[in-house]
């Protein structure tokens, strides 16, 4: 069948996907196998607020961990920028440290931000007064060293361990880039009212 005109009258439809999905048009609707296109979107609806209360009480638990530190413990930390953040979100972080060295996923995210100083045995230190975590220095700076970079980024996926730290540290970054990105959107809002 040869087609010489093609004309088409509405929307076009991006999907991105990694599964397949089975299209086709039933009397003037696109369905998706056999749900028809408004059936799915609802379905997503339902999906994404569901998923809401979540993220809202992590944000309320954020926001409560954040209050709870007070200026000396901010001082203490060593955290030049935004401490009191920087110490709740690791706090709220802490249970997925499975070992010792897993402190180093926040500390190579920290060091690349230059929101602390490469002094080793001051952030075992920090992690102690602050977390109750005793580290052992020598073995964290061992441990970096090894990597060949401060940068979580750069360290190699040789081992799973190593692969849990990196995913551990691009979680850390992501959530606070997340935090202050939300924060400065409701800024913004503010101004352009």
């Amino acid at each position: 069948m040869k087609i010489e005109t093609f004309i088409n009258h509405g929307t076009v439809v991006e999907i991105e996907s990694v599964q397949t999905m089975n299209l086709h048009i039933d009397k003037g609707q696109v369905c998706f196998g056999e749900h028809g296109l408004q059936e799915v979107i609802a379905a997503d609806v339902a999906e994404a607020e569901a998923d809401t209360p979540v993220a809202q009480t992590a944000d309320g638990q954020l926001t409560a961990l954040i209050d709870s530190f007070t200026d000396e413990q901010v001082r203490a930390s060593g955290i030049r920028l935004q401490a009191r953040v920087v110490l709740a979100l690791m706090t709220l972080m802490q249970p997925q440290c499975k070992q010792k060295v897993d402190w180093l996923s926040f500390y190579s995210v920290l060091l690349n931000r230059r929101w602390v100083d490469g002094n080793v045995r001051a952030w075992c230190r920090m992690v102690e007064g602050q977390f109750g975590v005793s580290l052992d220095p020598r073995t964290l700076a061992n441990d970096l060293t090894g990597q060949g970079s401060n940068d979580y980024r750069l360290w190699t996926d040789a081992d799973r361990r190593i692969v849990r730290r990196k995913q551990l540290a691009a979680d850390f970054d992501r959530r606070l880039t997340t935090y202050f990105e939300r924060g400065r959107s409701a800024v913004l809002e503010g101004v352009r009212e």
